[in-house]
């Protein structure tokens, strides 16, 4: 897996594939959610405060095993009520650059890049993200 900074410059002309289903998520038991989420998870799963170094997290448990998500059927469908939001925006995140600013990140393990007419793009013809993009964030 890495991860890969996109950029206007460099992707003006590529896009990505994205994925058909859920089953990239077969084996997350744990999410990080935010507290917007919780409304819409805590009918469903539990929610917990974790602690990674000296940061606290909310997450949300997927399964009782590790590796196994119990709301991902074998073929990719989901069983809950709400998708998290880390699902429902893969195979995209947001990481911090050196002066703390949101970079769009695509995680190549999830899918390729590809040229705009072989799937979606990622920026309009005049720059922006797009439509399909700026849903999917």
């Amino acid at each position: 897996m890495s991860i890969i900074p996109i950029n206007r410059v460099e992707h003006v002309d590529k896009g990505w594939i994205p994925p058909k289903n859920l089953a990239f998520a077969k084996s997350i038991s744990m999410v990080p959610v935010g507290v917007p989420e919780f409304s819409r998870l805590a009918m469903g799963v539990p929610i917990l405060l974790v602690k990674v170094k000296e940061e606290f997290y909310f997450v949300a448990v997927m399964g009782l095993e590790t590796n196994k998500n119990l709301l991902v059927t074998h073929d990719g469908s989901w069983l809950g009520n709400y998708i998290p939001a880390v699902f429902r925006s893969s195979p995209f995140s947001l990481m911090l650059d050196e002066e703390g600013n949101s970079v769009l990140c695509l995680d190549d393990s999830l899918t390729k890049i590809v040229a705009n007419e072989d799937g979606e793009r990622f920026f309009d013809d005049n720059g922006q993200l797009s439509k399909k993009l700026a849903e999917t964030m």
